[in-house]
């Protein structure tokens, strides 16, 4: 029948096909394709393309493409030949698709990968590609490429991956391990699921979750919205965000804008926006943040003092522009809370402005104001702060559990410093310090501790109240090359006044201080000896002056055949001040009023006693020499 025949023949012709594919997969060689690819790789990026491994195609079970040691040249200006280097190369495609022109990206596959990414002294990046007329290393940008058809990509697989990035020609390389990396597309060409073991700094970084899809994240403008978790050491990271970004003219990363942007690390969360310039001299960084509750980690233990001489990384604030503004609702450090943070920092060319600051602490309102200036031969820093209305007895009791005081007051500082460490900036502190509150109260077991005021303790009767009245508390300090002067320094209550004089060395951290007591009833014994305090700041040495107590010796020595026992105590009696100074020493402590003629009499130093400024009364001195 001549459909029998039809058929046989139709037949005939589909084993001849058949047979002439398997002759045709049998003989080919990919491998003679090798420099068209690089020659079209050239064409399309200005850069050389090197396959030095054999290209191999495997059939099953689906088509495969697989090659070694892949080579793709970096800038000519680079700092290196290769951008990119692949030891291994996988490509598997679907076969349908092809038929109508897509490419169907079913599985990529890179292992042993190193990448750099850098920065030349201009600011152009080795990532910016420009068509070329192939065989180039240039890194000349190009129009951004326009209608290139983005393939299907279902499934990236990514092991032992090592990215570097240097921001600039001189500036150590900052390397990340990828250990492994998957990409995982849903159905058609949908938002990638993400699994990354990675390794930043020696930090273990894990993360999973969604990004956007390849094709998307190949748009620019397009909203890429990013939710992954995972962990940066033992800190638990969370972020979520709508990413978009631009380019520019040079087909290069223009910009990136993040908002919705919401990030969760360590139990703090952070909302707001952000947005990132990349066409200037330098990155530039807009962010507008909140958070509701920050909580700093415990302070470690005592004996990280290296840590002051180390050299912080001022010349980062080099690398990039900022604007930042920052509302905190609390911030705690241990037993201490801070509320209603604003801030807004500014940095450009290296210079870095908190301007405004303003917060709450212990019901008192901060204000300042700061500079650090890192583009200098010696960066400089300023801070000019108030606290005004402060809760001193609230205070107290947050920090020592202690209920001595109960007492409002106010303090400001308004300082300079220098140096590239923090003990370089400790030695060259420079300005004023103050501090003063009034109409408060304090435990007279302490003040008299505090007064030296031992009467009491030897007359029971005479104890009165748990708690005295704290006329005002004072103190305003010069600081030049790291050392505090006492300008002013007393303490006034109902029962006795005392006045302090001396230095305080923070750059060595310690102490040379003075007080002086003067009780205010004069018809009552005391006790009220010079007290010295000096060594070490954090462990001090407290002790009777000395000179003082030479001379009440001698007259102990004359006045016990006299007098009698209580000719014995007459050298330690006060002379008994009456007049009241708060209203002149918080003037002269805060600086609106100089200080009154005679304050400083008796300001050259003298044997075994402290240098700098006397105290505010001088007469206090005089009264138990």
């Amino acid at each position: 029948m001549r459909w029998i025949q039809v058929l046989a023949g139709l037949v005939g012709v589909l084993a001849i096909v058949v047979i002439g594919l398997v002759i045709f997969v049998a003989t080919l060689d990919l491998n003679s394709y090798k420099s068209e690819i690089e020659a079209a790789v050239a064409e399309a990026t200005g850069r050389d393309l090197t396959i030095e491994g054999d290209l191999d195609l495997a059939w099953t079970p689906r088509p495969t493409l697989s090659t070694e040691t892949v080579h793709f040249a970096n800038a000519d200006w680079g700092s290196r030949p290769d951008m990119a280097t692949v030891g291994k190369l996988k490509v598997a495609v679907d076969v349908v698709p092809l038929l109508s022109g897509t490419l169907d990206v079913q599985h990529i596959a890179l292992a042993d990968v190193d990448i750099l990414l850098e920065r030349n002294a201009d600011g152009a990046s080795n990532w910016q590609l420009g068509g070329g007329t192939g065989g180039g290393t240039g890194g000349g940008a190009g129009d951004g490429g326009g209608g290139m058809t983005v393939p299907l990509m279902r499934s990236v697989e990514l092991v032992d991956v090592v990215l570097r990035w240097k921001p600039a020609p001189d500036a150590e390389a900052q390397t990340v391990r990828i250990n492994r990396l998957d990409l995982e597309a849903g159905e058609g060409n949908g938002p990638l699921d993400v699994t990354l073991e990675a390794d930043v700094n020696g930090d273990p970084v894990t993360l999973t979750g969604t990004l956007p899809a390849v094709a998307e994240a190949l748009r620019p403008g397009a909203s890429l919205p990013i939710d992954v978790t995972g962990s940066i050491g033992a800190r638990e990271i969370a972020l979520a965000t709508n990413l978009r970004y631009a380019l520019g003219k040079d087909g290069g990363l223009a910009s990136v804008e993040a908002d919705r942007l919401s990030l969760t690390a360590e139990g703090v969360t952070v909302t707001g926006s952000a947005s990132l310039a990349l066409d200037g001299a330098r990155p530039r960084l807009v962010a507008d943040l909140k958070s509701d509750a920050v909580t700093l980690p415990e302070g470690g233990e005592d004996g990280a003092g290296d840590g002051l001489e180390a050299a912080l990384p001022l010349a980062l604030l080099g690398l990039v522009d900022a604007e930042i503004k920052l509302a905190v609702a609390s911030l705690s450090a241990d037993e201490l809370s801070v509320t209603d943070i604003a801030a807004t920092a500014t940095l450009t060319d290296g210079t870095l402005r908190l301007d405004p600051v303003e917060a709450v602490l212990s019901d008192g309102r901060i204000e300042a104001t700061a500079t650090i200036a890192a583009n200098e031969a010696v960066p400089t820093q300023a801070l000019k702060a108030s606290w005004t209305g402060a809760d001193f007895g609230k205070l107290a009791r947050t920090l020592h559990g202690s209920e001595t005081l109960e007492a409002k007051g106010d303090a400001a500082v308004d300082l300079t410093a220098s140096g590239a460490s923090i003990r370089d900036m400790i030695a060259s502190l420079a300005g004023t310090a103050w501090i003063t509150t009034e109409d408060g109260k304090i435990a007279n077991e302490d003040w008299e501790l505090i007064a030296a005021d031992l009467t009491t303790k030897f007359l029971p009767f005479l104890e009165g109240a748990a708690r005295g009245t704290l006329n005002c508390a004072v103190g305003r300090w010069t600081l030049k090359r790291g050392v505090a002067d006492t300008v002013a320094l007393m303490i006034d209550s109902d029962r006795v006044t005392v006045g302090g004089e001396g230095t305080i060395d923070l750059a060595r951290e310690t102490l040379d201080m003075r007080l002086t007591p003067s009780p205010k009833d004069a018809s009552l014994v005391s006790l009220a000896t010079p007290i010295l305090i000096t060594g070490k700041i954090a462990d001090p040495d407290i002790a009777p002056d000395p000179v003082a107590v030479a001379k009440g010796v001698g007259s102990l020595v004359g006045g016990a055949a006299l007098a009698g026992p209580l000719a014995l105590m007459l050298p330690f009696v006060s002379s008994g001040s009456t007049e009241p100074a708060c209203a002149e020493a918080v003037a002269v402590a805060q600086g609106t009023k100089p200080m009154p003629s005679g304050g400083n009499a008796g300001a050259t130093e003298q044997p075994g006693k402290p240098g700098g400024i006397k105290g505010l009364f001088d007469s206090l001195r005089k009264a138990v020499e």
